[in-house]
């Protein structure tokens, strides 16, 4: 159960920070996990979180409504022996090709330990802001401060850069939610590239 639940947390994360509708997904798993099932349980993610959790999505309607809205599907076995196991869920929306990767330890529990080519730690559960930015001081409490001045609690953050003065991306973990106007005032920051409200549905 804890690897079905991985593969439906990582392709939901996913898709919030697509900028265009999904149109195709792909499931790659170390060996020893179920493919398919992981695939299957891929398309429950991203559904639920294109819905928004709107919708009723489960492991025996999600690939009728996937081929329903066109999206191509497919899985693949990861090449080696990982230890731990790994699953990464590749999203394609336009021009934008999103990985997401994740592990589960019986310690540590499931975790996101690679986002969109950054290298990154937390747990895939809750609500977040996630930005893009470029590595310069001062960004990080911008986005804190626009948190706090719409009374919204941080409850942790994992951070990552590509190199020094280059591209970095936050993902803060909050107490409640994001307010769209959080958002959209950091979409309006100079040194702000991206920004999305994220919800990882239980």
């Amino acid at each position: 159960r804890p690897w079905v639940a991985l593969a439906e947390s990582l392709a939901g994360f996913g898709v919030h920070l697509l900028r265009e509708p999904m149109a195709e997904i792909t499931v790659a798993s170390s060996a020893g996990l179920e493919t398919k099932a992981m695939q299957v349980h891929a398309l429950v993610g991203a559904l639920r979180a294109s819905a928004d959790g709107e919708a009723d999505i489960n492991a025996i309607n999600a690939p009728g409504q996937a081929a329903d809205r066109g999206w191509a599907v497919t899985g693949r076995v990861l090449p080696g022996k990982d230890e731990p196991k790994r699953i990464a869920v590749t999203l394609r929306a336009g021009k934008q090709v999103l990985t997401v990767e994740g592990t589960h330890t019986p310690h540590y529990g499931s975790r996101v330990t690679r986002l969109d080519g950054f290298d990154v730690d937390f747990r895939p559960e809750g609500r977040f802001l996630v930005t893009r930015h470029r590595d310069v001081p001062g960004v990080l409490a911008r986005i804190t401060a626009a948190l706090a001045n719409h009374k919204v609690n941080v409850a942790n953050v994992s951070l990552a850069r590509d190199h020094a003065n280059g591209t970095a991306m936050a993902v803060i973990q909050v107490d409640g939610a994001v307010p769209v106007a959080v958002r959209d005032e950091l979409r309006g920051a100079d040194a702000i590239l991206e920004a999305h409200r994220v919800r990882v549905l239980g």
